[in-house]
């Protein structure tokens, strides 16, 4: 027996979620720009999935990218704490948190500045 066509639509049921079919080409390409570095909600956005998707595209391959900043970023972070950026400025450029940015900093006994950005005593 069909739904009558004329009834409501239920205004408890969730629009369904679209399904998107990732050839077998584009899964190759997005772990390669993985590799590369970008973060998986880029990845996500570029090519029109939920970031859950690209998690399980990644960890299906087995793809497995170094924790942690590199030690080229290690010297960029450094570089620009010492221009005079905030952790807050330069955590959002490198795509991590603040506090990694200090860890890091603290890590390399870089004298840290205060929240006025004067050295400390």
């Amino acid at each position: 027996m069909q739904a009558s066509e004329d009834a409501a639509p239920s205004r408890h049921r969730q629009p369904r979620q679209k399904q998107v079919h990732i050839s077998r080409q584009t899964r190759l390409e997005l772990l390669e720009r993985y590799q590369a570095g970008a973060l998986q909600r880029e990845l996500a956005e570029v090519y029109g999935v939920h970031r859950a998707t690209v998690s399980a595209i990644v960890r299906r391959s087995g793809e497995v990218r170094p924790k942690g900043l590199s030690e080229t970023q290690v010297r960029d972070v450094i570089a620009r704490y010492e221009a005079g950026q905030s952790l807050a400025v330069i955590g959002k450029a490198i795509g991590v948190d603040h506090a990694t940015v200090r860890n890091y900093l603290l890590k390399h006994g870089v004298q840290m500045r205060d929240t006025q950005g004067r050295p400390r005593p």
